[in-house]
Formats: structure tokens, sequence, C-alpha cells
């Protein structure tokens, strides 16, 4: 009997496993193979690898809690490399899934898998088209919907009595109830609508209107407008017999329908696709059902309120997020919307309510950065609020700073203790906080920004401009060019350069001078201190090594900072203002420094009196040395060595010229400076300051009357025509024949001057005119002219001798255009002519030039702009003598199988630099600008898996027809200027 049932059940399944057989025509077994083999073969196994990468998404996203959280993080991270070929993967489990088993129970969850992973790979496009597609093949009342109602599921029946049934209909009179409330709410709210309009018209106040909020159904379950989502969650024998009434089979493997949850992604991809009229249509659907699957009916307000946040509607994302809270499983979840809603107050001024919601966060999180982070923006509310004095703030923060748990957040307590230094208008205080901030910020890139930007502004403010052009500039190199803004960062950090370059100069050189007066025996004590400070700073450095100073990562500006020997030991200085510079006084003599050195002093040596020489006095006996001996004494601590003094001093001037040199330096830097606070800063103050301090310092320089004349400029931006007169009248008195002076005399000099340079450029038009024209005896007759009209040594006369060497071709012959050519290229080296010349020798078959990469002889390319034309990417790796192109080749295999294994990417090569042997790879093909952009996006991002490690290699998407531009013209170097201006 065993093994007669044995072979009536393999039986079964080899008739149940038939090759295309409908699935009318399937029997219970096959249909229970199907669904056994669909699931657990395919459908699981792409589960987990979508689960997990969800979870590696979630885990590569790190937080900026001084921005608005993100609700889905694995929708935040910005590159979804890591999880690709995972996703991948999982398409072609379920792919396979739905192909052997098409009728199977499980290919509708095999297909809303295939959406999410296209979801999480940020394809969205195809996301689209996939859950498009679902939608139209699962409809419940579809197709495959009918199917299932022919075996017998249809809605109101059961296979295993009439229980069903009676719960269809407590299901249906329970909706009843709802719509018939919902009705009630409707009506109530568009009342409310219409009293408000009639308000505002006459001009009424509407502060005593109050909005209609729910009602209750008759089984006390609270309803809400139509317009709304409702609040109950499905029973599970509603979910029971929704799922029968649509068609799926009640047995075994009965699950959450998928369709609805389908919904859902559709709706969160047309958000990323910003289709807004399509993703409200979609939640509209789910929100008008009163039976939803219990993730579907969890998410659904999260996804509401995703959809409002990524527009910008943030006072409607509040009350989604309280409803996402009511529903919520986790308190990891309700931690974070509760931080959210915080946020969105503190946002809108609401101080308290913020301070409401950060309380509830902190009794939700069970994840301690989350509560550190709460705890901070609790202080920083209740500060906000008046709540808390901002001296009860401080003492709070200073705890937290000695709490060893939060060793790894005092960059995040130090920032916030500088911006309520900001808000008490304590400038100083707020950048010794910020200045903390970054040096303890570690690897928090986000509190870094902040951190730096802050500080930056600050100095700025400040006028600190050497302070501030460091901290710009480390700003700069880890603030993503998205950021609204990196454009001003990166602008001052670029126009600061040469005014920090400025300052430091007139420091150094002014230190050098100072150094240059002073006695061997002084200079012995500098090199001491400089000694004992480099000391110091090692060890502080050893100490707090991972800590280190954001500022110190990149270089430091300037020839202080450049400079070896004493230059290099220099800290940067700390101008207070356009004026302070340039006082002279080196750091180891400031006052400042002195003072900190005395109380350093008195912590080791106790309080000795500070006279001179108070060893060998009567008063310290017991200390008794000559000064001699102490000199000694203090190098042999520090381990002071003749060279060591000779290599700190070695830029200090010896001699009365070595001196007028440093002067000279330190006058061209101040003028420098005078134009360019005007210039790139309009800090108009601090421009006419360095210029009357360098007429000051410097009477009768060499530069005074371009002092003169940049002085009435900046008095003329800052309004002050006063000064601006005075300055005009010594030109005028002093330097009467000067350019200067003509300018300011006559109002049509400076037109003059800019018209001889418009006729030349019309007189090179005609020339080419009649070059183009064939007339080159004219052509030749007019570069002969030109030298007694406008020179030999004007702007253009490398033109006109390339004309020149062409039309010599045209009526000499091929030996004289050789030798005008040979002139340009030896006469202008590095200039547009010189490399048009060697591709005109190369096209000659001239020997003397050899064809490198960019030479063709050709005008420029012609590129145009195909949004929707078919895409390649093109490859070309410079150094191809380390390289290899068969390397190149599997690097490319290896990195389409990484990310793009699914996109079926062909890739060929031509030859692109004959004298070379370099080839070019082309890459084919994308359907979109937008599939090519993201291949050329992800292999940037990805540079170590896209090609070998040695690779020095550049990657564009390009189309068809500017593909053949570039193979005509064998450069890259004109695209790529068209690829950063379009794409």
């Amino acid at each position: 009997m065993k093994n007669a049932f044995l072979i009536i059940l393999a039986l079964g399944f080899l008739t149940g496993c038939v090759t295309k057989k409908s699935r009318n025509d399937q029997s219970k077994i096959g249909q229970y193979y199907h669904n056994l083999t669909s699931r657990f073969n395919g459908w699981f196994n792409a589960n987990e690898l979508v689960n997990a990468s969800i979870v590696k998404l979630e885990d590569q996203y790190q937080d900026n809690y001084n921005e608005i959280l993100p609700l889905y993080e694995y929708a935040a991270v910005d590159n979804a490399d890591a999880v690709k070929a995972d996703l991948d993967e999982a398409i072609k489990k379920v792919s396979v899934v739905v192909t052997l088993h098409e009728y199977s129970d499980w290919a509708d969850d095999c297909y809303l898998l295939i959406g999410k992973s296209l979801y999480l790979k940020k394809d969205y496009e195809s996301a689209e088209n996939a859950f498009e597609f679902y939608m139209d093949e699962f409809l419940p009342t579809g197709k495959r919907a009918t199917i299932k109602n022919k075996k017998g599921y249809k809605s109101g029946t059961s296979q295993k009595g009439g229980k069903s049934g009676s719960e269809v209909k407590e299901a249906n009179k329970r909706k009843k109830e709802l719509q018939k409330a919902r009705k009630k709410a409707e009506k109530e709210r568009k009342k409310y609508n219409k009293e408000l309009r009639k308000r505002k018209k006459k001009g009424q106040p509407t502060d005593d209107l109050v909005r209609p909020g729910t009602t209750k159904a008759a089984d006390g379950t609270t309803a809400i407008p139509l317009s709304e989502e409702k609040k109950y969650e499905a029973t599970a024998a509603e979910l029971k017999a929704k799922a029968k009434a649509e068609g799926d089979q009640a047995n075994f493997f009965l699950r959450a329908a998928a369709y609805d949850e389908s919904i859902l992604w559709l709706a969160k991809t047309y958000i990323e696709r910003e289709n807004w009229t399509s993703a409200d249509y979609q939640f509209r659907r789910l929100e008008g059902d009163d039976i939803l699957p219990p993730r579907v009916y969890m998410e659904l307000p999260v996804a509401r309120a995703y959809y409002h946040l990524q527009r910008g509607n943030y006072p409607q994302v509040i009350p989604f997020l309280e409803t996402a809270i009511e529903r919520a499983n986790n308190n990891a979840n309700k931690a974070r919307y509760s931080y959210i809603i915080a946020q969105l107050h503190y946002r809108e001024g609401r101080g308290e309510e913020a301070r409401k919601y950060y309380q509830k966060a902190l009794e939700f999180s069970n994840d301690y950065e989350m509560t550190f982070n709460t705890q901070l923006a609790i202080i920083r509310s209740s500060v906000q609020n008046n709540t808390m004095t901002s001296a009860d703030a401080m003492a709070q923060l200073e705890k937290m700073v000695k709490d060893i748990k939060n060793v790894n957040y005092l960059g995040r307590i130090y920032y916030l203790m500088g911006t309520l230094a900001v808000d008490a208008k304590d400038i100083p205080l707020a950048i010794t906080h910020l200045e903390k901030s970054v040096e303890t910020v570690g690897a928090d890139a986000f509190q870094e920004i902040e951190s730096q930007y802050l500080l930056a502004t600050l100095y700025m403010q400040q006028l600190q401009y050497v302070e501030a052009e460091q901290a710009y500039k480390a700003c700069a190199a880890i603030m993503k060019s998205t950021d609204p803004r990196f454009k001003e960062v990166k602008k001052l950090a670029d126009n600061l350069t040469d005014i920090a370059l400025n300052l430091n100069t007139i420091k150094l050189q002014d230190s050098l001078l100072y150094l240059s007066n002073l006695t061997p025996e002084q200079l012995k004590i500098v090199a001491v201190n400089i000694k004992l400070q480099k000391q110091k700073e090692a060890e502080e450095a050893a100490e707090k090594s991972k800590y280190q100073a954001a500022s110190n990562k990149s270089s430091p500006s300037g020839t202080a900072a450049s400079a070896g020997g004493l230059a290099g030991s220099l800290p940067p200085s700390r101008p207070t203002g356009g004026t302070d510079i340039g006082t002279g006084i080196f750091w180891a003599f400031d006052q400042k420094n002195i003072k900190k050195t005395k109380r350093e002093f008195e912590k080791e040596w106790g309080d000795i009196p500070l006279t001179d020489y108070w060893r060998v006095s009567s008063k310290a006996s017991q200390f008794a040395s000559t000064a001699e001996e102490e000199s000694k004494d203090a190098e042999g601590q520090v381990g002071l060595y003749g060279s060591e003094i000779e290599d700190f001093f070695k830029d200090v001037p010896k001699n009365d010229s070595a001196r007028a040199l440093c002067h000279a330096k330190i006058r061209k830097s101040m003028l420098s400076l005078g134009q360019l606070y005007r210039d790139r800063l309009d800090d108009f103050k601090s421009s006419i300051e360095i210029m009357e301090s360098l007429l000051e310092k410097y009477p009768d320089a060499p530069e005074e009357l371009e002092t003169f004349y940049q002085l009435y400029l900046s008095s003329l931006s800052a309004g002050d025509h006063v000064r601006a007169e005075k300055y005009k009248a010594m030109i005028l008195a002093q330097y009467p024949n000067s350019r200067f002076a003509k300018v300011l005399s006559d109002p049509n000099f400076a037109a003059t001057q800019m018209s001889e340079h418009d006729r030349l450029v019309q007189y090179y038009d005609e020339t080419f005119i009649l070059f183009e024209q064939g007339k080159h005896d004219e052509v030749l007759t007019h570069i002969r002219d030109l030298e007694d009209k406008f020179g030999v040594n004007n702007v253009l006369m490398a033109k006109f001798d390339l004309l020149r060497a062409m039309s010599m071709g045209a009526t000499v012959g091929k030996d004289a255009y050789v030798d005008g050519l040979k002139h340009v290229i030896a006469r202008y080296p590095n200039s547009d002519e010189e490399k048009k010349a060697k591709d005109m020798l190369l096209l000659l078959g001239d020997t003397g030039s050899g064809k490198a990469y960019g030479e063709s002889g050709l005008e420029s390319a012609t590129f145009t702009m195909e949004e929707n034309a078919l895409h390649f990417a093109i490859v070309y790796v410079s150094n191809q003598e380390e390289v290899t192109l068969a390397e190149t080749k599997v690097g490319l295999a290896e990195f389409h199988k990484k990310y793009f294994a699914l996109d079926n990417l062909k890739f060929t090569n031509l030859v692109f630099d004959p004298a070379k042997n370099h080839s070019l790879v082309l890459v084919r093909s994308f359907n979109t600008k937008e599939k090519a952009m993201t291949y050329y996006e992800t292999a940037i991002r990805n540079p170590k898996d896209f090609l070998p490690e040695k690779a020095i290699f550049e990657v564009y998407p390009i189309t068809q027809k500017n593909y053949r531009e570039v193979i005509k013209a064998r450069s890259l170097t004109e695209y790529k200027a068209f690829f950063e201006a379009n794409y």
C-alpha cells in the first residue's frame, strides 16, 4: 500500500508538470507542485536577497542629524552599487520562476520582487514599467483573476464551508457603515471650507474655526473624510475573505495579497520620478480600500508622508507621521518618525512642539546615536523656548563632553556650544568651540561640513581671511557638489587663496625682518622656543591622533606654509582687521604667547620673580649659572644643535639687499591685497585701510602711483567720493604724464585704447575673409602691412602667421608651406596655432612632427545634443603602456558582470592614436541618456571595479553622431567640454 501510494503521488506530479499546460488543465497536485517549487526554489531565495539588500543599504546610509532625516534610508543612499549584483541575482531567480511556473500562485509575488529590485537599484524608469505591467497583469478583476475564478475561487464562496461567506457579509456591512460616516465627514469638511472662504473674502478672522477632524462609525471605529486615509486595521478574517474574493487560493499557501503592496511601491516609484499626480492617485486607491494587508496598512501613512516631504509640503507631513507612529510595530520606527516631526516643528519655529516630540523620540529610542542626538536637540529647543538658560545648557553639554560614551560625538557637542555662543553674540567664544569641534569631529563627515562652514563664516565676519580660506577649502573638499552651498563655498575658497597667500607673505617677511635685527644670543632663545613648540605640538598630535583637525588635512596656503626652515614653523596669523597685518611682531614675542608661557613657567617652577638673569642673582643663588651656561643648558634640554639653528634661520636676511627684497615683497602683497579685498570680497573698507597703510609705512614707494589709482577705485566703490577726489588730485598733481592721469583726465582715452584692439580684430577678420575667398596674394599683402599698422607683437600675430604659412603654400609651394608651419610651431609653443600647424604638417606627410593623441589636422569638431537618442559609452586609457587593452577589456567585463549583469552590454575597440598604438573602447548600447549617465556615474564612483587600479582613464556617454566626430578629430578634449556643459 505504501509503495502504491508513492507511485500514485509520483504520477500526480508528472501529470502536473506537463509543459505548456494551461492553468485550467492543472491538477491539484500539479498546482501544488508549481506553488511549492515557485515559493521555495525561486521566490524565497530572491526575497532573502532583496531583504538583505535593504538592510545593507540602510547600514550604508549615515544619518545627518543637522538636516531632516529621511523616512526611507534605503532610498536616501546616493550609491546603490553595493547591492546591484545581489539584486540582479534576485531578478534572475524570479524571472526563471515566472517562466517555468507561469500560473503559480506566486507569480505575482515574483513580479513584485522584480519591481522592488529595480527600485532599490535606483533604476526608477524600469521599476515603473515593471509595476505598471504588474498592475495590468494581476488586476483582481483581470485575466489572471478570471482564470482563478473559473476554478471556483469567487467572492463570497468557501471551499470548506460557509464561514467565509458570513465573514464577507460582515465586512460588507462594516464597509457600508464606514462609507456612511465618511460621507458625513465629507459634508462637514465642505461646510468648513465654504465658511473659511466666506470669512477670508470678507476679511473676517478665521482663528475660531475648527477644522473638522474625525467622526465615529457605528462600531466605534474612527472614520475620516474621503480625501484622507482610514484609521482602522483590518482583521485576519477580513483579509482572508478579501483574498478569496479577489481570487487568491485559501489553502496552505495563503499569504497577504501582493497587489496592494505593488500599488504602494508603484506610488513610491512615481515619487522618485516626480510624477506627483500618478503617485497621489495610487495612494487614494489604497486609502479608499477598507481592508489592507498589515504591511501596507502600516507603511501607507509613511509613504504618504514621504510624498509630501519630497514635495516640500512640510506641514502636511506631520499628521501622516503621527498616524504612522500609531501604526508602527517597533520602537525604532516610532523614534525616527517622532524625531522627524520634531525637526519639522523646529523648522517652523514651534520650539515647544519640537521639544515635545524630541522627548517622545527619546522615550522610543533604543539606539544610542538617536538618543544622543535627541538629547542635543532637546537642549537646543529648550534654550530657544526659554525653558533652559544658556548657562544651564552649557553645563549639560560640558557633562556630555566628559561622558566616555560620547567620545565619538564630541564634534557635535562643541558645534552646539558654538551655535549657542553665536546666538548669544559671543563670536570669539563661538570660534573657540567650533575650532574644538573641527579638532574632535573624527570621521563624522556631515558634522565636519557643518562645523567647517560655520567656522569659515565666522572667520569671514571677523576678517580672519587666512583661517577662513583654510576652513572653506576643508569644507569644499568634503562637501558634495549637490549641496546648495557648494558653489558659494568653492568660490570663497578660490577667492581667498590669493588673499591668504599675500597675508602669509606679509607675516613671514615681517617676521624675517624682525629676526634679522636680533643678536645671535637672542636668536638662540627664539630657536629654543621654536623647538619646544614643535615638540609640544608633536606630543599633542600623538595624544589626539584620531582627532586630527580637518584644516590640517589640506595644504596650508601661502609662502609661510610651503617654505622650509623658519617659515614652516610659523603658526597662521589671525589679523582682526584689514590693517592689523604687517606689525612686525613675531609670534614668539607676542604678548598673548608671553602670558601663556608665563603661566606654564609658574606651574613648573613656582612664583619666581621675573628679574633679568634671575638664575645668577643673589635672590636665586641656588640656581647660579652664567648666561652662557643657561644657553647651553637650554640647548641640551631640547637637543638643539648649531645646524638646526642655521636651518631655522636660513631665510632670515643677512644684509641690506636681502632686507630690501623683503620690504619689496611686503609692498607688493599689500597692494595686491588692496585690489583683492575690493574685487573678490567687496570689502572696500579693508581695501582702503591696507593700501593707506602701505603709503604710511613706505612713503615714496615705487608702487605709490598705482596705489593712488587703486585707492581712487576703492573709494569710488565704497561711495566715498571725497576720498576718491583726493587721490585723483594727487595723481594729476604728482604724476601728470602717467597713463593713470590720462585715463582720469580724458574720458575718451580708455575708449581710444580699446578701439585699437577692436581695429586689430576687424583687420584679422578682413584678412581671413580674403583667405577663404582664395585671394592669397592679397592675404600676404595684408600681413605685410600689418607690421606697420599694429606691430609684430600684437596679440593676434600667431593667427596671422598661420594664415601667412597657408597662403605661402598656395602661392609658392609645399616647401614654403612647411617652412611657414615650422615657424609657427617654433615661435608659438603651447598655443592653438601650434597644434593646428602640427596637424597640417602631419597631413602633408612631414616626418618632423610625429602624430600624437588629439592631432588630426581637422577644424573643431561639431557636437549636437540629442536627449532621446541611442547612447554609447567611450572609454580611453591614456597609459596603455602600463595597462594593456586586454587588461582593460577584462576589467570592463568584470565591471559589467557586477553592476550591469542584466543589461547585455557589449564592447568593441578601435585604434584611436596610431602613433602610440592606443585604442578607444566603445561600450554599447543605452536606450536613453539617463541610462548612459547611470553607467558613467557608476564607473566614476567605483574606479577600482571599473578598470585596473593603475589605469588613467576617461569615460563619457556619447551619441552615435558625436562618436563619429570624436573619431574624426581623434581627440576627447573638445568633447569633454561639451559633455561637462550638457550632461
